[in-house]
């Protein structure tokens, strides 16, 4: 009896916890809904056959975000434009503020994008020049560049230092052969 009654009682805690859980995440939801209603205007390509597009439009939805939504084969002109100023053709690819922002380029999962588009839609965000936009870029761009040039060097410094010094075996080792050589006569007696 004792069993039966804890056994309840567990379940009874367990579904009171479960949904307090689900409460609390559907106001934060409602929450992050209603902050995302001033967001810029949002436009996204698609094809609408796609279920990747189909879960973006859907997650993004659930979090308060309408974009409007353009299908690439039925807006072919627009969309042109769109894969080349990008140099990318693939689709979700979202414009806000100025930006666009292309799967697998740009982000990789639906709270990436999230994230992005929140920052750049928000009103307060003010997209910087053009100008000071590609100068530090360049920047950041050069310096990872060098970060992994360096880290590759670092890599590569054990086989260069071995290489080296197989190289100085092999000539000692030739030399050597060469020493022996000249002892030879080649009449089978070694001179001394």
């Amino acid at each position: 009896m004792a069993t039966k009654t804890k056994t309840k009682l567990s379940k009874a805690l367990k579904n009171t916890f479960i949904n307090e859980l689900k409460d609390k995440q559907e106001e934060e939801r409602l929450e992050r809904v209603k902050q995302n209603a001033n967001l810029r205007e949002i436009t996204v390509w698609v094809d609408n056959d796609n279920k990747t597009c189909e879960s973006y439009l859907l997650y993004l939805k659930n979090e308060g975000i309408n974009p409007i939504v353009k299908d690439r084969k039925e807006n072919q002109k627009e969309w042109n434009e769109v894969a080349s100023t990008t140099n990318y053709n693939s689709v979700p690819t979202f414009f806000t503020n100025g930006e666009y922002l292309a799967i697998t380029r740009d982000f990789q999962n639906q709270q990436q994008i999230l994230n992005a588009l929140k920052y750049l839609g928000s009103p307060d965000f003010n997209n910087p020049s053009f100008d000071a936009k590609m100068l530090e870029h360049l920047k950041t761009n050069q310096y990872n560049l060098f970060t992994k040039l360096n880290q590759i060097h670092q890599q590569l410094a054990p086989l260069t230092t071995f290489i080296n010094n197989l190289q100085k075996e092999l000539i000692n080792e030739e030399n050597e052969e060469n020493e022996e050589k000249k002892e030879d006569c080649g009449c089978g007696k070694n001179k001394k």
